[in-house]
Parts: C-alpha cells; structure tokens; sequence
C-alpha cells in the first residue's frame, strides 16, 4: 500500500477489509519526534569519570557523577534506572572493586535480576570466586549456594521420564501438577545460568564453563516449557484450545461432548478416574457444566410447570 505516486518502500496489508481504513489512517499520521534519546555509560566514560574522582570513590558516586556532571548532547540522557541499583553497585565494589575497570563494567552491564532473591547469591558467588581465584566455576558455584534448583531440575527431569516410560503419548496432568511448584526454581536457575553465559562472552578466560552451561541452559528450558505446558492443561493457562486438547487426553475422546451437551458425564467420568487424587477442573469445563445444567433445570421447568419437582432436577441441582 503506498499513499504517494512515488515507489512504495514496502507494502501493509491487514487480515480483515474493514480494517484497511484504519492501516490508511495510520499510516498517513507524520512521525513525531522523540524529545530525548536513553544512551549508558561504558568503559571509556566510567573509566574517565573514576579518574576524575577521588581515590577509593565508590561505583554509586561514578554513576552518580555521570547522571549529573557529563556534558551530553542535549537530546541524549542516562537511564535513571541506573540510580536505583546502590545494592548492585555496593556488591560490586565489595567483591570486584579492586579488579580493573574493565570488568568492574561488565559486571555492573550484566543482565542480573536484583530484585530475584534466588539469583543474586549465585551472582555473588561469581563474583567472589572471580576475586579469589581468578576463575569462575559454574557447577561449583551451584553446589556452593545450594542445590534447590539442580533438585528442582533433576525432579522434573524425573516426572518426564516417567511420564515417557508410559508410552502411549498420553499427557499425565497429575503427575505434571506435582512439579509445577518447580517453576520459579526453574526460572531462576535459568536466569543464574544466563548471567554466566552472558558474562562468559565478554570474559571467556575468566568465565569458562561455556561447554557445562549451555547444556545445563538447554535441559531446564525443556524442563520449564513441559511444567509449563502442564500448568497451562490444567486450567492454568490462558489458551482454551489446550485445556481442551488437554483433557481429550486425560477423558478420551468420546467422553469430550461439552459443544454437544455432555459436559456433565464429563465431569463423573473425571471424578471416578480421580481417586484418590482428584483432578483439577479447569474453570472453563466449570462454566461450561454450570451453562449445561441450567439449561437442563429449565427444560425440566418447562416441562413439568414452575411449582413441579423431580428427583433428576434435584440430582442437577447438587451437580451445579
């Protein structure tokens, strides 16, 4: 689509016609400028900075003196969030301070959740064999800290392989509800391994077990996206479509009748498989039992007069 005679520089389109008018409209609309621009600092500019100051000044009173002493352009400015992080900057100058500037930088660069309270003794733990021996390990570090999230790994990676040992492709939602508490152990070993990957790129010599932590990252992807998935089939997620496939699996196929009605035969069939753990039902398969005995308790009404009763309007009526 072009709005000129000249050449169009590439072309738009939308899924609906009637949405067309509104991609005209957009694209007509003049760009507005942007007042500033978000710019860090690097090592040049922090080493500069700290040459400037006092001996012994602290990472916070560089970043601080860039923020408000450098002579930008005057559409350019520092992130503030880099004055939000005093504990970051603190940690650093405790365990990296006396290293050269260099990788004092890269450390304060590091893409390090702060506010994760599970990552950031691992991040500490990095930084204090990097000052003490030169050389940082990461399995070491992992078992230093403590092994909840190798355990939490190693756990899933338990329920998977029983969940295979089945064989007959079928997803096994109790099980996968067992482990699903492991997430935020999952996630947060997985930003752990992360930070050493990224900081390993910028000091390879120094962070060199890139040959033990890409594996390791790959094994709790798997693990997180099977947890995940599990935790989205059981309700938890926000995709309809797997939820339903989901309990397909659990209930079979001809027992799945929810369009058709039959959600209630759903639900005793679920409860009679369940013990003695009972499955959760997701809210969705609720709503959609409550919709089919309503439906049923009025078609009784209608039937009988207002003022009838039956044993099978009393038996939906304690279903709903």
């Amino acid at each position: 689509m072009s709005l000129t005679s000249d050449p169009p520089g590439g072309f738009a389109t939308t899924l609906h016609a009637k949405d067309l008018p509104r991609l005209v409209e957009a694209l007509a609309t003049p760009f507005t400028p942007l007042p500033f621009a978000r710019v860090g600092f690097d090592e040049a500019a922090f080493r500069r900075t700290l040459a400037a100051l006092p001996h012994g000044s602290s990472t916070a009173t560089v970043v601080e003196a860039l923020h408000y002493v450098s002579a930008l352009p005057g559409r350019l400015r520092y992130h503030d969030a880099e004055l939000n992080m005093g504990g970051a900057y603190d940690l650093v100058d405790r365990f990296v301070g006396d290293l050269p500037t260099a990788e004092r930088v890269v450390q304060l660069h590091s893409p390090v959740p702060w506010r994760d309270g599970f990552v950031v003794p691992f991040v500490k733990e990095f930084l204090r064999q990097n000052r003490e021996y030169g050389k940082v390990g990461l399995m070491s570090a992992l078992t230093n800290v403590g092994g909840n999230m190798i355990g939490a790994l190693e756990a899933v990676e338990r329920a998977m392989h029983k969940e295979k040992e089945r064989g007959d492709g079928r997803v096994d939602l109790v099980l996968r509800r067992r482990v699903a508490h492991t997430v935020q152990d999952l996630e947060s070993l997985h930003r752990a391994v992360v930070v050493y990957i990224w900081t390993g790129f910028r000091l390879p010599v120094v962070y060199a077990d890139y040959d033990v932590a890409e594996p390791l990252k790959r094994r709790v992807e798997v693990a997180m996206q099977w947890v995940l998935e599990g935790i989205s089939m059981a309700g938890g997620g926000d995709g309809k479509v797997a939820r339903q496939k989901s309990w397909k699996e659990v209930v079979g196929e001809k027992d799945w009748e929810v369009e058709s009605g039959g959600a209630e035969h759903t639900q005793r069939h679920l409860a009679q498989r369940a013990e003695p753990s009972r499955p959760y039902i997701p809210s969705a398969s609720r709503v959609a039992m409550k919709g089919a005995g309503a439906q049923r308790v009025a078609r009784i009404v209608a039937e009988r007069g207002k003022g009838g009763s039956s044993n099978e309007g009393s038996e939906t009526k304690k279903a709903e």
